[in-house]
């Protein structure tokens, strides 16, 4: 009875938010190490998106070559617009599919479902972890880019710069519960290389990682609007560029937030019917 008792306590007390806190920030901290140990592997996958980044800003240079710009974009804000874009479209990446599609491949996921850690803010640890070493290296990237070739705005505003901060910490949490999904349907898929690349497509186009959504036509946006992939890209861009201000920032805001509760709760209930399915199947 006593010793039943003791792990009782040992598994209460490893559940407790300050310990569960420290674990999924040392968790963090791994993921981060193990990204800077592979920089040479980031920086070729970068050396690809900065092709993608130079030849995309240099051709909506040459298409807005003579004109003053492009709607309600100047030409410096639109080219600012499309490096910030870039940069955001960057933050995480095909890690976090990979992982969890391995760990079902190998049957890894057993561990995972055995420790006393959530399945999701694991994974969500080890996204984040990642992408502080990505961010890093495409800021640096952008910043030189902005400075050099496009010169870029800047908010000389703190309060843009803050509110484009809280943008993409929301930005964040709703591709990485996209990538959840995307990771967790390794469940029902032999392979899911095919709809990792669909995802990172369908979240840069429908994001706006490419061009504003301004662009398109007014029924296209509006159902973009509706849905959660403008949080991922387009809004926290268009904050840094100073096109949303005012009552539409907050708005905006709660729109990413929405999402972010909405698909974070969404894949959780996705991921306990996986579990089920593997209970049932005798996993």
């Amino acid at each position: 009875m006593g010793l039943r008792k003791h792990n009782f306590e040992v598994r209460r007390s490893s559940r407790s938010l300050p310990i569960l806190l420290h674990k999924y920030t040392y968790l963090s901290l791994i993921a981060y190490r193990r990204a800077a140990t592979h920089r040479v592997a980031y920086l070729l996958s970068l050396l690809g998106n900065i092709v993608r980044v130079i030849a995309f800003a240099a051709l909506w240079q040459v298409a807005l070559s003579g004109r003053p710009g492009i709607g309600d974009y100047s030409q410096q804000t639109f080219l600012t617009y499309v490096l910030i874009a870039f940069m955001l479209d960057g933050l995480i990446s095909f890690r976090t599919e990979s992982l969890i599609a391995q760990s079902v491949r190998t049957g890894d996921v057993f561990t995972d479902l055995i420790r006393p850690l959530n399945h999701q803010i694991l994974h969500f640890s080890n996204a984040i972890g990642t992408a502080l070493i990505e961010g890093i290296w495409l800021i640096l990237i952008t910043g030189l880019l902005g400075y050099v070739w496009l010169d870029i705005l800047i908010p000389q505003d703190w309060t843009t710069v803050l509110f484009f901060l809280i943008s993409v910490i929301l930005a964040i949490v709703i591709k990485y519960d996209i990538a959840y999904l995307t990771g967790v349907a390794a469940f029902w898929l032999t392979d899911i290389r095919g709809l990792i690349v669909t995802r990172a497509t369908l979240v840069g186009i429908l994001g706006g990682a490419y061009f504003p959504l301004e662009l398109l036509p007014h029924s296209v946006r509006s159902l973009l609007d509706i849905l959660p992939f403008a949080g991922t890209i387009a809004i926290p861009a268009r904050i840094f560029t100073g096109q949303i201000s005012g009552e539409v920032l907050w708005t905006s805001l709660i729109h990413q937030l929405f999402w972010a509760v909405v698909l974070w709760l969404f894949a959780r209930m996705v991921w306990n019917r996986a579990v089920r399915r593997v209970s049932v199947n005798g996993g």
